[in-house]
């Protein structure tokens, strides 16, 4: 059997790392941050400072237990996906009716987001991601004679009312 069709058959779709990353380095600096502003305090801290950075923290850490969590399984025709909060669907390749994908470009960084649904053209899940296992599931979706429509933002022609 051809190596490319075993990991076409079996793979894990993940998160990027640079979420992790980030969530990880500014979660830990603004727990120190609150947390020296509290045992040296030059004053009470307003109540806006702890709703501002608790939050912001609560943000950090929602973005690492995405990473730790948010999973896609393929294992021959059977697709597992795990959301955010651990709530599990299990699917198949024939259950899928359509796939809209939109691409934004933004410098450095090159956004990918997949809405697949179902025959029944409800939502089955949202798919964003970069990397190889992302790509792997892209030409999966093709090699299973899946349509992936692009959506294009309109083009805007900056210069029309000059």
């Amino acid at each position: 059997m051809d190596i490319v069709n075993i990991i076409m058959k079996q793979f894990i779709v993940k998160r990027s790392r640079f979420e992790l990353f980030t969530g990880l380095f500014f979660g830990i600096g603004m727990a120190i941050f609150i947390v020296v502003l509290t045992i040296f305090p030059r004053g009470v801290p307003p109540l806006w400072f702890y709703l501002f950075f608790g939050s912001a923290f609560i943000l950090c850490i929602s973005l690492v237990l995405l990473w730790i969590m948010w999973r896609i399984e393929v294992h021959g025709d059977k697709i597992y996906y795990r959301n955010m909060f651990g709530r599990s669907k299990t699917f198949t390749f024939d259950m899928i009716g359509k796939v809209i994908r939109k691409r934004r470009d933004m410098g450095y960084y090159v956004a990918d987001k997949m809405i697949i649904y179902s025959k029944e053209r409800q939502v089955i899940m949202r798919v964003e991601g970069s990397g190889i296992s992302y790509a792997l599931f892209i030409a999966r979706l093709i090699q299973e004679g899946i349509t992936i429509t692009e959506n294009k933002p309109p083009e805007v022609n900056k210069w029309k009312n000059l």
